[in-house]
């Protein structure tokens, strides 16, 4: 399946199952292209996982979804938010199907 599908399923799962548990959302970095200077601008906060949300508890929670294989490796901007997310004692879930998110979850909630 593709990411597009697992972010989807982890979305409902979130909104439909455990939504008295998890508030989240889609949080795209969004690129416009500058005409006169042939580059792309982005915006947002680099490394940023695909679902930002919180727990009832207040916890940051950040989800990032990723191809299993050598496409899906994350790219250094998102092992640094990672890392500082967990240092401040942020829950941060890398997956790539709903069954291991759901496992993850459970883990750290």
């Amino acid at each position: 399946m593709r990411e597009s599908g697992v972010l989807k399923q982890i979305k409902e799962y979130c909104e439909r199952v455990i939504n008295d548990r998890v508030f989240i959302w889609r949080q795209n970095t969004q690129g416009t292209f500058i005409r006169a200077k042939n580059t792309y601008a982005f915006h947002g906060l680099p490394g940023v996982p695909d679902l930002v949300g919180m727990t009832y508890k207040g916890q940051f929670l950040g989800i990032e979804v990723k191809r299993t294989g050598a496409k899906g490796q994350q790219r250094p901007a998102q092992k640094e938010f990672e890392a500082k997310c967990k240092a401040f004692n942020g829950i941060y879930i890398l997956t790539d199907d709903l069954d291991d998110f759901i496992l993850q979850l459970k883990a750290v909630m």
